[in-house]
């Protein structure tokens, strides 16, 4: 939905707020801002299933499984405080993708 014209998700619709980018190649862009936001979410969901099988199994889990536990918490709060770095218009992962965050204007629908 960020693809789109609207160039927002529902939610980003309501609130007025789009996702633009600086680059010609505005789908890569997009994606790459979607995988970077929620790729902490999937390393943790790996965490917790290996942690669940190592618990199952009554041994402990080695290292690896708790740096995909604790890393994704880091990613995050980067992603948080370069959130309050750029005053809400843009992200560590926004920075990256070269997205930016911006409200519409109702009148002008832009």
């Amino acid at each position: 939905m960020e693809k789109s014209n609207m160039a927002a998700t529902f939610g980003k619709r309501i609130i007025r707020i789009s996702i633009f980018t600086s680059r010609k190649n505005k789908p890569r862009s997009i994606f790459l801002r979607n995988f970077l936001k929620f790729i902490p979410w999937e390393i943790a969901h790996v965490g917790v299933h290996w942690m669940v099988y190592y618990s199952a199994r009554g041994t402990s889990p080695p290292l690896w499984v708790w740096i995909t536990l604790l890393g994704p918490q880091l990613i995050v709060f980067s992603y948080l405080v370069s959130v309050v770095v750029y005053r809400g218009e843009s992200s560590l992962y926004d920075q990256l993708a070269h997205t930016y965050v911006k409200r519409r204007d109702p009148e002008t629908k832009e």
